[in-house]
């Protein structure tokens, strides 16, 4: 697991749970 931050974390939720972003 990379070393990202919680907010791209979280942008990337909200991409996959918005939009499906595989």
């Amino acid at each position: 697991m990379p070393s990202i931050p919680f907010d791209v974390l979280d942008l990337l939720t909200f991409n996959n749970t918005s939009h499906n972003y595989s």
